[in-house]
């Protein structure tokens, strides 16, 4: 969460570099500093103690800042001059973290350490180990793991929850991933978001049978999914398969009989290729008769050259996710996923990183269905279509979601 806010951005190092807490701005990074402690002092002090224990002893493992300052280095557009001062940042807000599974009180006492190698840390005679084992990308990866060598990979809330439900949501990844592994205690649902009303996103069709596409978070927890079929008909939706790691979620549609659906590329993109994506951003702010956006493959990768993901400069918005990246043959090579949060990069470089999106790659979506026992159709390479022509071809299988939580 913290990495998906901070890691990318870019400034032109002629300039002074402001820091913003809110209104409030700083020249200097040891005030932003200290006022970003306080901020996250004040929320550990309302982290909710856990009603469910595990007991015993927990180390928190914790990437050393060397270790931050590389991957920003290797995986961000910062300018050097920013690395330095965003490692600082993410370092306070991965203190607190840690602190934040004290707080829950899990655990009968918790301690933290450094070391940029957790599975050779050494954690001597503790119960349970926690460790930040992915810093970057969409999301950090959190693993807890028991005396025994036992382990599970947390799954957290959303970006979106807000940070202190973040917090709060910490404490109940670890306790379902100690139920995973057979602790005595159960699952509870994490906090989904901090903001009152229904969610939106983008989902489309993958074969006549009523089955769509959409992003995992888009649907996680709702209570009911309806698709806009445009002309005023809405349909009910519900989760078939959801795979949380990917982003991806098979949707199973009623009424289920639909005459058009997207058909995957069979061959996939190259970096510098054209691509189109269509989807439903910003609901009632700009179109309900869907939006299209045209952009390259910038990368081949995504943070941290995640490889189940393209980088892609097409401009996306909340509300985009779920919907289909298209190839100019008008067949689906992705997903879209994700963008970097402009605003908070903007906050602390002083300026707006430009287009750095990400769509999960259409090999990715075909292993999940495969899984999930789902055929669906590949279409070859033709002719290359208008971008026009792909639009409309998209429009007649691709719909809004809303999520009611």
């Amino acid at each position: 969460m913290i990495a998906a806010a901070l890691v990318a951005g870019c400034a032109d190092q002629a300039q002074p570099v402001t820091y913003k807490v809110g209104a409030t701005s700083y020249s200097d990074i040891e005030s932003f500093l200290a006022e970003v402690r306080r901020q996250d002092d004040v929320l550990l002090a309302q982290v909710n103690p856990s009603a469910q224990r595990l007991g015993g002893t927990a180390v928190v493992v914790l990437p050393s800042i060397a270790s931050l300052r590389t991957t920003l280095l290797n995986n961000s557009p910062l300018k050097s001059g920013l690395v330095d001062s965003t490692a600082r940042i993410n370092d306070v807000h991965l203190v607190a973290d840690g602190m934040v599974i004290d707080r829950g009180h899990i655990f009968d006492a918790v301690r933290l350490m450094r070391s940029d190698n957790p599975a050779a840390a050494g954690i001597g005679d503790a119960d349970y180990e926690i460790w930040l084992d992915r810093f970057g990308g969409p999301s950090n990866k959190w693993t807890l793991v028991t005396r025994r060598g036992q382990s599970h990979e947390l799954t957290l809330p959303p970006g979106s929850a807000g940070r202190l439900n973040w917090m709060n949501g910490l404490n109940i990844a670890v306790l379902n991933a100690a139920a995973d592994i057979g602790a005595p205690v159960r699952h509870q649902a994490l906090p989904l978001t901090s903001a009152a009303g229904p969610v939106s996103g983008t989902a489309f069709f993958i074969d006549s049978a009523g089955h769509a596409i959409t992003n995992a978070h888009v649907v996680q927890g709702c209570k009911t999914i309806q698709m806009a079929l445009g002309s005023g008909n809405v349909a009910e939706a519900k989760v078939a398969a959801s795979d949380p790691q990917n982003d991806l979620a098979l949707l199973s549609v009623a009424p289920a009989a639909t005459p058009f659906y997207g058909r995957f590329g069979a061959v996939a993109p190259r970096q510098g290729d054209t691509v189109v994506a269509y989807g439903f951003p910003l609901a009632g702010a700009l179109s309900t008769q869907g939006n299209l956006s045209t952009g390259i493959v910038s990368a081949l990768v995504g943070l941290r050259d995640d490889s189940r993901q393209f980088q892609i400069s097409a401009p996306i918005q909340p509300g985009n996710s779920g919907g289909p990246l298209l190839d100019r043959n008008g067949n689906v090579v992705g997903v879209v996923t994700s963008k970097i949060n402009a605003l908070r990069v903007a906050a602390i470089t002083g300026d707006i990183p430009q287009n750095v999106n990400f769509a999960i790659k259409a090999s990715v979506v075909s292993n999940f269905l495969e899984t999930n026992g789902l055929t669906f159709e590949h279409s070859a390479n033709g002719k290359a279509m208008d971008v026009a022509d792909i639009g409309e071809r998209a429009k007649a299988y691709t719909f809004m979601l809303t999520c009611a939580r």
